[in-house]
């Protein structure tokens, strides 16, 4: 994957079956921005979105992200 240096949120559920934490990490090696949030959500697969009351954290998680990047305009 080529360096990509756009902000990044990057939100894994340690149950998740299609991607591990190490293929994570990969992702981020690839991300050269200074604005990259890894984020690890216990007990969760891959889609933490989906999952109960995950959703509401999740939406939460990026909305505080968005208001960092905005903060630092």
């Amino acid at each position: 994957m080529p360096p990509v240096a756009a902000p990044a949120q990057i939100i894994w559920g340690t149950e998740d079956k299609f991607f591990t934490k190490a293929d994570q990490l990969d992702l981020i090696g690839a991300l050269t921005s200074p604005a990259v949030l890894f984020q690890t959500k216990a007990g969760y697969g891959h889609d933490t979105h989906w999952q109960g009351r995950m959703g509401e954290e999740i939406a939460a998680d990026v909305h505080a992200f968005l208001g960092l990047l905005a903060g630092q305009r």
